[in-house]
């Protein structure tokens, strides 16, 4: 990774986003294996998972984690089952066990201060409550929690630590200068 990754940080949830949170076969809710160490591969969807490595790959980003997670495992459980999962742990930030306060926009705020070289962030999470009246709600990705991370969020991602323009949303006008 080059210097400029420190620049750039994905502050990532894991519930509805690489765990999905409705078992496709079932339509359940899936229990919680990580308390069961041999399972820890299984804890994450390797379609999220791949998603979020190549997203990492592609802006040369670190993550850190928000998720409540961290709160409910220690922090060497949630460490060994991202790498059963195959999260790219090369991205992870030394500093990725963002401390809890228990609201997380203040959790990323505070992160952020204590971390002035990043530069360009996004924030995946499935659950936009925890953002309400932020003011960096712009920088908050929504992706569906039964399905995770997809390639429409990973691409808007991408885009936002590029600082590239977004693409085109269904419905809006093109510019009469593109035509």
């Amino acid at each position: 990774m080059s210097d400029s990754s420190s620049n750039r940080i994905v502050c990532l949830d894991l519930d509805g986003v690489v765990r999905l949170l409705c078992d496709p076969d079932t339509r359940s809710y899936p229990r919680d294996r990580l308390k069961t160490a041999d399972q820890c591969y299984s804890y994450f969807d390797q379609g999220c998972v791949w998603q979020l490595n190549r997203l990492l790959h592609a802006t040369d980003a670190r993550f850190v984690i928000i998720s409540t997670q961290r709160q409910l495992h220690d922090w060497a459980v949630l460490l060994d089952a991202f790498q059963h999962s195959g999260i790219d742990l090369d991205h992870l930030h030394p500093d990725a066990n963002v401390p809890w306060t228990g609201t997380r926009s203040r959790d990323i705020e505070e992160w952020m201060t204590a971390h002035p070289e990043v530069q360009d962030w996004c924030v995946i999470d499935d659950e936009l409550r925890h953002y309400e009246g932020w003011k960096y709600l712009d920088k908050v990705l929504v992706p569906n929690s039964r399905y995770g991370l997809q390639a429409s969020t990973e691409d808007k991602a991408v885009r936002m630590l590029l600082r590239q323009p977004p693409l085109r949303e269904y419905g809006q006008d093109i510019p009469d200068d593109t035509l």
